[in-house]
């Protein structure tokens, strides 16, 4: 969520009492050694379509490409431990599906950002060179931004700037959005934004079917907390996919 004004709203939409989600991880996945004989072009997934993909199907299917960011290698590699405490808060209360969805958000992937990116977008059915696009006016893909500073402490991290914490700054105690590990590990902020980002565009959130079938209105909603149609965050998204900005980085 890139504005910091715009931002605020989503938090006080759906702030309620933390929930704490305990969740079974898997051994991490990594991108197959050897590279896909064509590029897998993953698109928009229908709302009907059976989501997420396993998490090995979609790394075994990601395009190999080189690291762009170099300081991002650290949380390229990192993965949640089993058995660790994934605390998602007051995002899994909006809806059942969306509790659902965040219940199989694992991070559970090792590559560069080029493929944590695209295997996410694999996993959630979401298209992979916007969620690129969207890690680029978040982050400019950097995985260690810390954004939305009040007078508690930054609110937002990681390569998709995904808040944590409000009014209290993110702790292990009491933090909802999934940090520490959003800003620990680029698989699990990836993953954790596009299963948000699946759950709104099937009309599972606190906005219901408003955003509903509507591709740019959940990503404008990832800025503001609601549609707010093409606006200033949609445009530079798009221009950023258009030029696709990341792969000169």
């Amino acid at each position: 969520m890139h504005n910091p004004i715009l931002r605020t709203a989503v938090c006080f939409l759906v702030l309620a009492t933390a929930i704490v989600g305990t969740f079974v991880l898997s051994s991490y996945v990594s991108a197959t050694t050897s590279r896909p004989a064509a590029r897998q072009s993953w698109g928009t997934a229908p709302q009907s379509a059976t989501l997420p993909r396993p998490d090995a199907y979609c790394a075994a299917r990601v395009q190999l490409a080189p690291e762009r960011v170099a300081g991002n290698a650290v949380a390229n590699h990192t993965v949640p431990p089993r058995g660790t405490k994934l605390r998602l808060g007051p995002w899994r209360l909006q809806d059942p599906v969306m509790a659902r969805n965040f219940a199989k958000v694992t991070g559970n992937f090792k590559g560069t950002t080029d493929e944590i990116l695209e295997w996410a977008a694999c996993k959630w059915g979401w298209d992979q060179n916007a969620l690129k696009a969207q890690a680029v006016a978040e982050s400019t893909w950097n995985q260690r931004e810390a954004g939305d500073r009040d007078a508690h402490g930054f609110e937002s991290w990681c390569i998709l700037q995904v808040k944590v914490a409000r009014p209290a700054p993110p702790t292990n105690d009491n933090a909802w959005g999934g940090y520490p590990w959003v800003s620990r590990s680029t698989a699990f902020c990836a993953d954790l934004m596009a299963a948000w980002l699946r759950s709104v565009y099937t009309g599972h959130s606190y906005m219901g079917r408003s955003v509903y079938n509507n591709f740019w209105g959940t990503v404008s909603a990832w800025q503001s907390g609601y549609n707010s149609g093409v606006d200033g965050y949609v445009r530079e998204v798009q221009y950023y996919l258009r030029h696709q900005t990341w792969r000169t980085l």
